[in-house]
């Protein structure tokens, strides 16, 4: 079999469509005509909708390449992730093509914690995927991530118990400091 596309649907609209920004798209797939009544109102009942040609699901079909451009034309205009939420929330089949910037900044994930903001004293309010887990004892580890130890945040209290000297604990903390200190740009 050879490739088809999105040329196999028999909803229409029914593709991924173009928007703003660079290499961003949204899914529609409209598969009723209650669905199109609700698409054409969002868009603000453009003249081209309101033709024959695409009154019904199997005329909508038929036209599928017109209507395919039409939708192109208007999607453009807007942000995949902004026109999917606001498609979903009128009743309209869509999604956007999420790229990892797309993922931390998705309100389903947000709202269920599948992206948490880090709590890391080195990049403050960094966003990313949160723990594969939920917890009912720990709470606020479902909304935030713990930072990470810092270098030699622990040693003494790892090392202490062991016998290891406080002198040798010390001499490892400050070659731990040292090591992660930021190196000066050399201009050559």
């Amino acid at each position: 079999a050879g490739r088809r596309g999105n040329g196999f649907t028999t909803s229409a609209p029914g593709g991924v469509y173009r928007c703003s920004g660079e290499d961003k798209w949204v899914a529609v797939s409209v598969s009723s005509d209650t669905e199109w009544q609700r698409l054409v109102e969002f868009m603000g009942q453009p003249l081209w909708a309101s033709k024959v040609k695409f009154a019904t699901a199997n005329s909508r079909v038929a036209n599928k390449k017109e209507l395919d451009a039409h939708l192109q034309r208007w999607t453009r205009a807007f942000d995949n992730l902004d026109l999917a939420v606001a498609l979903q929330g009128v009743g309209v089949s869509a999604m956007p093509s999420s790229d990892p910037e797309d993922l931390l900044r998705n309100p389903h994930f947000d709202e269920r914690g599948t992206i948490a903001t880090q709590d890391f004293p080195r990049e403050p309010g960094r966003r990313m995927p949160n723990l594969p887990w939920r917890s009912r004892q720990h709470g606020t580890l479902n909304r935030s991530i713990p930072s990470p130890p810092a270098v030699g945040e622990h040693t003494a209290e790892i090392l202490s118990p062991l016998g290891i000297s406080a002198g040798l604990i010390e001499q490892l903390l400050s070659a731990a400091a040292a090591a992660t200190q930021p190196t000066p740009a050399r201009i050559h």
